[in-house]
């Protein structure tokens, strides 16, 4: 015989399982998630839950011939218990803010109610202006994101939670037309606005970067994708510095002398777990340190002007020579819009 507290904590167990509308589960999925969750439970008991709760609760059936799907009604207030604590509240609201770009919609339409109730919980609270107080942002001037289709966002979503193909119409920075493309989507990645599906292509195995607002059109198919057994996007994006844009494959030595006010940062933040930075005197400091050789290395560097010098590798010390001569043609006195003046700029982060 089934103890009563068997019976409440199963039954509870069943009102936090089921999402709200238009999401769904039917009687068999939660039973499976029930058994998951460590209950001994058959089929019929669930069934039987399922009379009782929903005369209580504003629980909807959906039957789809022998089979009842469960969702809550979007009029049933959430159900919170124990009660939200506002720094629960205050967390579920800065995860809006910040991680609902790639967050699947179907679970911010499931946490739409939570950021509801956060919302409401801190009202009157010290933590309710909190928001407004904090922020994150990126270096550079702050372009707008770039525009991705709605359907296209939600297909891609779906089709790496599926594990499934995506049938596109892509057009790359330097096509004239899109072209019809069957991908095996492997990862999503938000960078400076701009949303990249990590993708393979038909049958082949070299890993590509789609830009999500070149789609045009992302329907799910119903084949399974092709994922590389070694794939893993951490390491992608950190070991591998696919988004860092790899020169070589092998990392190098650098060495430069910096403006001491220019490399003041770095003794703060480190550019490698070897970095030396000796004080050179008259103003100078000398970096050393083994970094990846890529093209955003490249352009950090340039980005000093001529508070930087690079010393090595002779190859990198030889391409940026090769920018600033051509610099100084494009800036040069023969140039109608060269200007006189000749400014510094320097950072004023403290």
């Amino acid at each position: 015989m089934r103890k009563p507290a068997q019976t409440i904590d199963r039954q509870w167990d069943i009102l936090s399982l089921i999402p709200r509308e238009p999401l769904s589960l039917s009687t068999a999925e939660v039973l499976d998630r029930l058994r998951s969750r460590g209950h001994e439970v058959d089929i019929r008991t669930v069934q039987r839950d399922f009379v009782a709760l929903e005369t209580r609760f504003m629980l909807t059936c959906r039957t789809e011939g022998r089979t009842n799907y469960w969702s809550w009604s979007n009029k049933q207030p959430m159900v919170d218990l124990p009660t939200m604590s506002t720094v629960t509240a205050i967390t579920l609201l800065l995860a809006r803010d910040y991680l609902i770009p790639v967050m699947p919609a179907p679970i911010v339409e499931e946490l739409s109610p939570y950021f509801s109730k956060a919302t409401e919980k801190l009202k009157g609270t010290k933590l309710a202006n909190w928001r407004e107080r904090v922020s994150m942002i990126g270096r550079g001037p702050a372009l707008a994101p770039a525009t991705v289709d709605s359907n296209v966002f939600a297909a891609v979503q779906m089709s790496l939670l599926d594990n499934r193909q995506l049938n596109i119409r892509y057009r790359s920075r330097s096509a004239e037309k899109h072209q019809k493309m069957t991908v095996n989507p492997l990862g999503l990645v938000s960078r400076d606005g701009v949303f990249y599906l990590v993708a393979t292509l038909w049958k082949y195995h070299d890993i590509r970067q789609l830009a999500l607002h070149r789609m045009t059109f992302a329907e799910i198919a119903e084949q399974k994708a092709s994922r590389p057994r070694s794939f893993d996007l951490d390491s992608y994006i950190n070991d591998e510095y696919a988004f860092a844009y790899p020169s070589s494959e092998k990392k190098i030595q650098l060495e430069a002398l910096f403006d001491a006010g220019a490399a003041h940062h770095l003794t703060e933040r480190a550019l490698a777990k070897d970095q030396q930075l000796v004080n050179e005197g008259n103003g100078k400091m000398r970096l050393r340190a083994s970094v990846a050789d890529t093209q955003e290395l490249y352009w950090w560097l340039l980005g000093f002007g001529d508070q930087v010098e690079v010393i090595r590798p002779r190859q990198l010390r030889r391409a940026m020579q090769t920018t600033v001569e051509s610099m100084a043609r494009m800036y040069g006195s023969n140039n109608p819009a060269k200007s006189t003046d000749r400014r510094h700029w320097s950072s004023t982060s403290n």
